[in-house]
């Protein structure tokens, strides 16, 4: 089995849940955003690819080359060793607990199973939160399809930058990421539950949520978030936590980045809506021009 870097796994599955992989990179959303003559480009994006996917449309390439900061939700390439331990502390069951303790025996079997079919033996996963386990297999049916967090767009740029110079401001470090799934409490179980019906019916959806990625089509995508698996507790707290409750803590981050000609690639989800990241742009002043044959 191919073994890649655990932490850009984590982030490419914790934002497929959201955007089960729509991985088709045709036309995608693209915006121009200007505010007394700074210029924000953003790019609603997608955290696992393919070679396929480059190169990108020449719009976008040619913003990228005007930019002088690439902006990403987190920066994976500055972790402190304090970030590391709190990402231990987040994602393992303390010394002498396991996985075992904290599901039904239904939903382990399930979960033991579809970790076994990925060549991932049971005491591997033993030591695993439960959103984490979760998080693993997602990444696991997504590399099993073919797509890898090393070939996401925001890694794509992340790598163009580190070459280029070009500096990269993360709106959130990586702690921050896992805290909000850790923070599900007693939902772990429905999210895990979930996320193996998920596993499940990809086949079925990726084609539909492909179709609205080549359309630009985020009220289809928002659609499609709103109907995925999981009880309506767990919906709400997705939404809420994982979208909503980011971009709002983003924004005042964002607007205050001396830089003139920024480069924004978030996940496409983080866009839309009331609470979206461009509808909270047009509320702090910034005029906002759609770049691609995108609608919100």
């Amino acid at each position: 089995m191919k073994k890649g870097n655990p932490i850009k796994s984590w982030q490419a599955g914790l934002c497929s849940l959201l955007l089960l992989p729509a991985m088709v990179l045709a036309e995608p959303g693209f915006w121009h955003a200007s505010k007394e003559g700074r210029n924000l480009w953003i790019l609603g994006s997608i955290h696992v690819g393919q070679d396929s996917f480059y190169p990108l449309p020449k719009p976008i390439e040619d913003a990228w080359q005007q930019a002088d900061v690439l902006i990403v939700e987190a920066d994976l390439r500055a972790i402190s060793e304090q970030d590391q331990q709190q990402i231990v502390q987040l994602s393992q069951l303390p010394a002498g607990d396991k996985l075992a303790n904290h599901l039904s025996p239904t939903l382990y079997q399930q979960v033991v199973k579809q970790a076994q079919a990925y060549g991932l033996p049971e005491a591997g996963i033993q030591q695993l939160r439960p959103w984490v386990t979760a998080i693993t297999l997602m990444q696991q049916a997504l590399a099993s399809a073919g797509y890898q967090p090393e070939l996401g767009v925001d890694e794509h740029f992340s790598s163009q930058a580190a070459r280029m110079g070009v500096p990269i401001r993360g709106l959130e470090r990586v702690p921050e990421q896992f805290g909000y799934l850790a923070g599900m409490n007693e939902l772990e179980d429905d999210f895990l539950q979930a996320t193996i019906e998920q596993i499940g019916t990809m086949k079925t959806e990726v084609p539909k949520l492909i179709q609205a990625w080549q359309d630009g089509d985020g009220p289809m995508l928002q659609k499609m978030l709103s109907e995925e698996q999981g009880s309506p507790q767990l919906q709400e707290l997705m939404e809420r936590r994982l979208l909503k409750e980011r971009n709002h803590n983003w924004i005042p981050k964002l607007t205050v980045m001396p830089e003139k000609n920024q480069f924004l690639v978030v996940g496409a989800l983080h866009l839309y809506g009331p609470d979206g990241v461009l509808n909270l742009l047009r509320q702090q002043g910034y005029q906002l021009q759609v770049v691609t044959d995108a609608t919100e």
